[in-house]
């Protein structure tokens, strides 16, 4: 990408890739408070529940919706919102 304020090389120190999967959390959470009760008579039903969710919602589940990306300067935040966000104007 071409400079913005420095001729730097950038390069990324993280990348955190986010997915869409409230409902796979929730029933996560609902498992962890059964565990946490010792309530581990009714885990399995609650395995069956992740287990219908995950294999209907599998490709819903494994597809990326965001990143969030920790540049190591402040160059590749700017380099990286100017390729990205700004409009292509094809003509």
């Amino acid at each position: 990408m071409p400079k913005i304020l420095e001729d730097v090389q950038i390069r990324i120190s993280n990348i955190t890739v986010a997915f869409n999967n409230p409902e796979l959390l929730k029933l996560l959470i609902s498992r962890g408070s059964l565990i946490t009760a010792g309530k581990f008579t009714k885990l399995s039903e609650e395995n069956e529940k992740i287990d219908k969710y995950v294999n209907k919602n599998k490709d819903e589940l494994t597809k990326p919706v965001a990143a969030f990306i920790t540049f190591d300067r402040e160059e590749g935040k700017n380099r990286a919102l100017e390729y990205f966000c700004k409009p292509v104007v094809k003509k």
